[in-house]
């Protein structure tokens, strides 16, 4: 046990009043200072915007255009990645340098130390225009509310009239920007490529018609398709007849032995018979050997018409690299034309738009000057800084107390000599 201080409540309380006048004066500098900021601390205020940002067809005027024109329905991730977009351009530095300019960098800079003022001055327009867009993107909050149509705009600042201004202005430099994103030259430029890519178009489809033409293909699939079938029914048909023949070879020879056991040998019956064995044998003979032909590639009837079906194989896979080739050119090709075609649509659309004081996005709620501050938890924040110097007050008070190793209550030489104390004397002043 340290011999200055005593771990009991008794210790505690003598410890407390020791140190009052130290925890007394922590407590009340902690007291001042947060009564300080929350009377001093400049009010601030929140102006909040929105806009409607249509799509599809509900963006579009009731105007004839030429050209396709498709109803796509947007969907919901699409709508989200504009809006993501539309929300990254809100709060880029070109934009916002945009309202800084237009509603002047003095009106929105907040004047700080005299040595800072002094820096501040030092730089170039260029300059304070950056850096008063990045103090400005540290209060804007903009964001999208859930519903993939409406952006919701907030900034915060020490003047009322100069944050719902800022919401005003950026708002309408956003409307102004977007319409500009489609303009005549971007529309001829579109043309242009569209009607580039229809010739090409037209040129590959050409080029294929005339290797088809040239080749006598249609569609080399189907007609592989087409003579693997041919050849496949070919054989089939050969080993079909082999055993027809082998069938009517066997049917022959019985009813010739059939006959041999009812008939004599030299009978016509018998003769007739035997002759039908011979022709059965005969043609058993020849479709074995259309069937051998076809195994072999012997000359034969079928075999001819099998390898016919073979060459035109071989000449179909010899083209298909070319054929392939050119089709996908052609695909391409249509690819890129629908492309060019339905950007140089929506450009025109836009151009429309334009001419008629149209624009997909919409204010739909305008920023009016707030009222009154946002609200700050003064109260709070004062029971914070009492707190916090009643607690460093009691630390430095009990550490002060733990740091003197004089004996201040007889318990205390009771404990640390192992003898009892008879009597103690306060210190008094005489009066001279």
């Amino acid at each position: 046990m340290h011999m200055g201080f005593e771990y009991n409540i008794r210790g505690i309380l003598h410890a407390f009043f020791r140190q009052k006048y130290k925890i007394f004066f922590i407590f009340l500098l902690f007291a001042c200072l947060g009564a300080f900021i929350v009377t001093n601390s400049n009010d601030m205020y929140k102006a909040q915007g929105g806009m409607l940002v249509k799509f599809g067809e509900e963006a579009r005027p009731d105007v004839n255009l030429s050209g396709e024109r498709r109803a796509n329905k947007s969907a919901n991730y699409e709508r989200k990645e504009v809006l993501d977009s539309y929300i990254r351009i809100l709060k880029s530095q070109a934009l916002l340098g945009e309202v800084v300019t237009k509603m002047g960098i003095e009106k929105i800079h907040v004047q700080q130390k005299p040595s800072e003022e002094k820096k501040w001055a030092a730089l170039s327009d260029e300059e304070k225009i950056q850096i008063t867009a990045a103090n400005v993107l540290e209060d804007l909050n903009v964001i999208n509310n859930g519903t993939n149509t409406i952006i919701d705009i907030y900034y915060t600042h020490a003047d009322p009239l100069i944050a719902s201004e800022l919401v005003n202005t950026l708002m309408e430099a956003f409307i102004a920007k977007q319409a500009n994103i489609y303009d005549t030259a971007q529309t001829k430029f579109l043309d242009e490529q569209s009607s580039a890519m229809k010739g090409k178009v037209e040129k590959a489809r050409e080029e294929l018609y005339e290797f088809k033409s040239e080749h006598g293909i249609s569609d080399i699939d189907q007609e592989m398709a087409q003579l693997l079938k041919q050849k496949s029914e070919l054989i089939s048909i050969a080993y079909n007849a082999v055993s027809d023949a082998r069938q009517s070879l066997a049917e022959a020879r019985g009813q010739a032995a059939q006959d041999r056991n009812n008939y004599r040998s030299q009978s016509a019956l018998q003769k007739k018979a035997n002759q039908a064995v011979g022709v059965a044998r005969q043609n058993l003979d020849q479709r074995e050997k259309d069937l051998n032909s076809l195994v072999n590639g012997e000359e034969s009837e079928l075999g001819q018409k099998v390898d016919s079906i073979n060459q035109r194989i071989a000449e179909l896979e010899a083209y298909r690299g070319q054929y392939n080739e050119l089709q996908q050119n052609l695909r391409l090709n249509e690819e890129n034309y629908r492309y060019y075609k339905q950007r140089g649509e929506e450009a025109r659309v836009n151009n429309l738009l334009n001419a008629q004081n149209i624009t997909r996005i919409t204010i739909i709620d305008p920023a009016l000057t707030p009222p009154k501050p946002i609200g700050r938890p003064n109260a709070i924040i004062l029971l914070a800084f009492l707190l916090a110097g009643l607690s460093i007050g009691l630390f430095i008070g009990f550490a002060f107390e733990f740091m003197d190793e004089r004996f201040s209550t007889p318990e205390q030489i009771a404990q640390a000599l192992g003898v009892p104390v008879i009597a103690n004397f306060e210190r008094t002043k005489l009066n001279s």
